[in-house]
């Protein structure tokens, strides 16, 4: 066999393991898109209660425009922290069906017979 043609040669489950890695490619994507929303689901609690405290603060001297306009503001912004989490969620659940994958195929290949 010419040298050459050695290193062409690809082991025998090198397509599963391009997969594999390409799943950890794709779960390395969607834990950071995770973990930004829920930081930002987080941001959006400290908001709402500033945004509370604001509006109490104009409720209690007799602002009632600022007041209902805070109340507005708080409404929308925990609706967005809300939403975050559950957005934050489902990409949880979809990071940890891809992780659920690739270990099953790790371990179909640990247990398949060794070629030599």
């Amino acid at each position: 066999m010419p040298p050459g043609l050695i290193s062409q040669r690809k082991p025998p489950n090198f397509r599963k393991y391009t997969r594999q890695l390409e799943r950890l490619a794709i779960r390395g994507k969607l834990l950071l898109n995770a973990f930004w929303i829920f930081y930002a689901s987080l941001g959006a609690f400290a908001a709402t209660a500033l945004v509370a405290v604001v509006g109490s603060a104009l409720s209690a001297y007799d602002f009632q425009v600022a007041f209902h306009a805070t109340a507005i503001a708080a409404f929308a912004v925990g609706s967005v922290r809300v939403s975050g989490l559950v957005v934050g969620c489902a990409v949880t659940v979809r990071e940890t069906r891809l992780a659920i994958t690739s270990m099953a195929q790790e371990i179909e290949l640990a247990r398949a017979p060794k070629e030599e």
